[in-house]
Protein backbone atom coordinates (compact mmCIF):
# COMPACT_ATOMS: atom_id res chain seq x y z
CA UNK A 1 0.00 0.00 0.00
CA UNK A 2 1.17 3.47 -0.66
CA UNK A 3 0.29 6.89 1.24
CA UNK A 4 -0.10 9.29 -1.94
CA UNK A 5 -1.41 12.20 0.08
CA UNK A 6 -1.81 12.53 3.90
CA UNK A 7 -5.37 10.77 3.96
CA UNK A 8 -5.10 8.96 0.75
CA UNK A 9 -3.84 5.18 0.67
CA UNK A 10 -3.73 3.48 -2.80
CA UNK A 11 -2.88 -0.11 -3.35
CA UNK A 12 -2.29 -1.83 -6.09
CA UNK A 13 -5.15 -4.88 -6.80
CA UNK A 14 -3.09 -7.21 -9.44
CA UNK A 15 -6.02 -8.80 -10.54
CA UNK A 16 -7.29 -10.17 -14.16
CA UNK A 17 -9.90 -7.78 -15.79
CA UNK A 18 -12.82 -10.69 -15.64
CA UNK A 19 -11.83 -10.30 -11.43
CA UNK A 20 -12.44 -7.10 -11.84
CA UNK A 21 -15.73 -6.78 -13.88
CA UNK A 22 -16.88 -8.60 -10.06
CA UNK A 23 -16.49 -6.21 -8.07
CA UNK A 24 -18.76 -3.22 -6.94
CA UNK A 25 -16.66 -0.60 -6.35
CA UNK A 26 -15.85 0.42 -9.56
CA UNK A 27 -15.50 4.72 -10.04
CA UNK A 28 -13.03 5.49 -13.05
CA UNK A 29 -11.45 4.14 -15.79
CA UNK A 30 -8.03 5.87 -17.12
CA UNK A 31 -6.08 5.23 -20.30
CA UNK A 32 -2.55 5.59 -20.97
CA UNK A 33 -1.92 6.99 -24.54
CA UNK A 34 1.51 6.56 -25.99
CA UNK A 35 2.71 7.56 -29.19
CA UNK A 36 6.24 6.81 -29.86
CA UNK A 37 8.13 7.83 -27.06
CA UNK A 38 5.57 10.23 -25.71
CA UNK A 39 2.22 10.16 -22.88
CA UNK A 40 -0.72 11.95 -24.11
CA UNK A 41 -1.72 14.33 -21.08
CA UNK A 42 -4.45 16.85 -20.66
CA UNK A 43 -4.43 20.45 -18.23
CA UNK A 44 -7.60 19.77 -15.66
CA UNK A 45 -8.51 23.32 -15.20
CA UNK A 46 -10.67 23.07 -12.28
CA UNK A 47 -7.65 21.01 -10.24
CA UNK A 48 -4.89 22.93 -11.96
CA UNK A 49 -3.11 19.82 -12.94
CA UNK A 50 -1.69 17.67 -16.06
CA UNK A 51 -3.94 14.67 -16.13
CA UNK A 52 -4.49 11.57 -18.02
CA UNK A 53 -8.04 10.58 -19.75
CA UNK A 54 -10.03 9.35 -17.34
CA UNK A 55 -13.24 9.77 -16.13
CA UNK A 56 -16.34 7.93 -14.28
CA UNK A 57 -17.78 4.36 -14.61
CA UNK A 58 -21.78 5.23 -15.54
CA UNK A 59 -24.59 3.03 -14.45
CA UNK A 60 -24.40 -0.03 -17.10
CA UNK A 61 -20.66 0.94 -18.17
CA UNK A 62 -18.28 -1.34 -18.40
CA UNK A 63 -14.91 0.58 -17.55
CA UNK A 64 -13.23 -0.75 -21.41
CA UNK A 65 -16.48 1.27 -22.37
CA UNK A 66 -15.63 4.49 -20.05
CA UNK A 67 -12.17 4.43 -21.00
CA UNK A 68 -12.94 4.83 -24.79
CA UNK A 69 -15.62 6.91 -24.01
CA UNK A 70 -13.68 9.50 -22.07
CA UNK A 71 -11.18 9.66 -24.49
CA UNK A 72 -13.13 10.70 -27.18
CA UNK A 73 -14.99 13.42 -24.89
CA UNK A 74 -11.81 14.64 -23.40
CA UNK A 75 -9.36 14.50 -26.07
CA UNK A 76 -11.16 13.82 -29.00
CA UNK A 77 -9.63 10.34 -30.09
CA UNK A 78 -11.62 7.46 -30.97
CA UNK A 79 -9.94 4.31 -29.44
CA UNK A 80 -10.29 0.83 -31.32
CA UNK A 81 -8.45 -0.95 -29.78
CA UNK A 82 -7.39 -0.67 -25.18
CA UNK A 83 -5.31 -3.24 -23.29
CA UNK A 84 -6.14 -3.74 -19.68
CA UNK A 85 -3.04 -3.00 -17.52
CA UNK A 86 -4.01 -3.41 -13.56
CA UNK A 87 -6.53 -2.49 -11.16
CA UNK A 88 -5.93 0.24 -7.77
CA UNK A 89 -8.03 0.91 -4.92
CA UNK A 90 -8.19 4.14 -3.89
CA UNK A 91 -9.48 5.10 -0.17
CA UNK A 92 -9.15 8.54 1.76
CA UNK A 93 -9.61 8.34 5.41
CA UNK A 94 -12.82 10.72 4.59
CA UNK A 95 -14.69 7.74 3.07
CA UNK A 96 -15.91 4.02 5.03
CA UNK A 97 -15.20 2.43 1.50
CA UNK A 98 -12.27 2.26 -1.34
CA UNK A 99 -13.10 2.73 -4.85
CA UNK A 100 -11.49 1.04 -7.65
CA UNK A 101 -9.94 2.86 -11.02
CA UNK A 102 -9.45 0.87 -13.53
CA UNK A 103 -5.89 1.45 -15.93
CA UNK A 104 -5.66 0.96 -19.31
CA UNK A 105 -3.21 1.36 -22.21
CA UNK A 106 -3.37 2.34 -26.20
CA UNK A 107 -0.54 2.83 -28.47
CA UNK A 108 -1.37 5.17 -31.44
CA UNK A 109 0.04 4.86 -34.74
CA UNK A 110 -1.39 7.99 -36.35
CA UNK A 111 -2.31 10.97 -34.48
CA UNK A 112 -5.80 13.08 -34.67
CA UNK A 113 -6.49 15.57 -36.78
CA UNK A 114 -9.71 16.95 -35.19
CA UNK A 115 -8.86 20.16 -33.15
CA UNK A 116 -9.51 20.24 -29.41
CA UNK A 117 -11.50 23.46 -27.65
CA UNK A 118 -11.94 22.14 -24.34
CA UNK A 119 -8.71 21.15 -22.93
CA UNK A 120 -4.94 21.64 -23.45
CA UNK A 121 -3.22 18.84 -24.50
CA UNK A 122 0.60 17.97 -24.57
CA UNK A 123 2.53 14.62 -25.22
CA UNK A 124 4.93 14.31 -23.02
CA UNK A 125 8.12 12.43 -24.03
CA UNK A 126 9.73 9.62 -21.47
CA UNK A 127 12.97 9.30 -20.33
CA UNK A 128 14.56 6.55 -18.85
Amino acid sequence: MLTVKKNLKVSRLNIAYEDVLKRTELSSSTVIMVHYHSILLGWNTWRKQWELPSGHIEDGELPNQTAIREVDEEVHYILEEIKYIDSFSVKSSAENSAHIRVIFYTNITRMCNRMNLIMILIWMKMTN
